[in-house]
Order: structure tokens, then sequence, then C-alpha cells
């Protein structure tokens, strides 16, 4: 999926790419760890087991919203490429595009994740602010998941 116009944020995480997509398909853990997400259900799994309908409630942060996104994986074995979610239904948004993708570095040992974002609201917000929600959302999610995944690795034994 291309992504519109919208905002980006690239980490290297010390954990080999399959810890870190695991970390990202694993949604039902979000609220652990992502402090905007309150909670999560997932609605439907796809054939292979990765998360396809997922409804997230918000209440930290910039955006408080209860809404639905469909996800897609276009992944490898050792979790490099892409995962891509789209907006199904929200009270707060009229649009919600999202990509990770994963690139191995350092001989598989860690990671290079870049999250983008795009959104709209249904309300009319300055284009300024809503870069700036933007910006927050992924910068907050990228490193809270650094934080995560790295903190696993190392209870794992994996550092």
């Amino acid at each position: 999926m291309a992504l519109p116009p919208g905002t980006s944020a690239t980490v290297e995480i010390s954990a080999p790419p399959g810890f870190v997509l695991d970390a990202i398909a694993d949604v039902e853990k979000y609220p652990r760890w992502a402090h905007a997400t309150a909670a999560v259900t997932v609605r439907s799994y796809e054939g292979d087991g990765w998360p396809d309908n997922v409804e997230f409630t918000v209440t930290g942060g910039p955006l408080k919203d209860t809404y639905t996104v469909d996800y897609d994986w276009d992944v490898n074995e050792d979790g490099t490429g892409a995962v891509t979610y789209a907006l199904v239904s929200s009270e707060l948004l009229s649009a919600l595009d999202g990509r990770f993708d994963l690139r191995s570095r350092d001989e598989g040992r860690s990671t290079e994740l870049t999250h983008s974002l795009s959104l709209d609201v249904t309300v009319p917000v300055l284009g300024l602010l809503k870069r700036r929600v933007e910006r927050s959302l992924v910068t907050a999610f990228v490193e809270q998941l650094r934080t995560y995944v790295e903190a696993r690795t190392r209870t794992r034994g994996q550092a």
C-alpha cells in the first residue's frame, strides 16, 4: 500500500527482525507497553494466524478513540518485510494508513524499523497540528516498541 504524505520515524532495535515482528503481531499485548493503548480486540485472523481485523481503544496521548483497522502482512520467514494497516471504522478518524518496514541489520542481530503513518480526522484541523499528532504517535510508538523488544531480548539471553 502506498501511503499518502504523512510522518515516519525510524529506529534501530537490538533484536532480530523476527523478534520485532512478533511484538508487532502480538497486538493483544500492546496495552502492556504502548502507553496510549487501553484495549485491543482481535476480531479476525488471517488463515496463517496473523491478526487481520483489530479494534483498538486509545485513551492516552493526543488521540482518544476506538477504531478498527485491517492488516496486510507481507513478511518473510526471518521477520523482514512490511506490515500495513488501514482504517475500517472510527468515530474520530476519517483516515488512518500505516506501515511498518522491517530490515535486517548487523547480520540479523538487529532491526531497522520504520513506522509510517498518515491520518485524518472527521473535524477540520490545521495541517500543522495534524502532522504534530502523527509525529507524536509515531515517535512514541517506535520508542516504546524498542524498549519493550530489547527488554524481552535481554530476558531471553539473546542480546
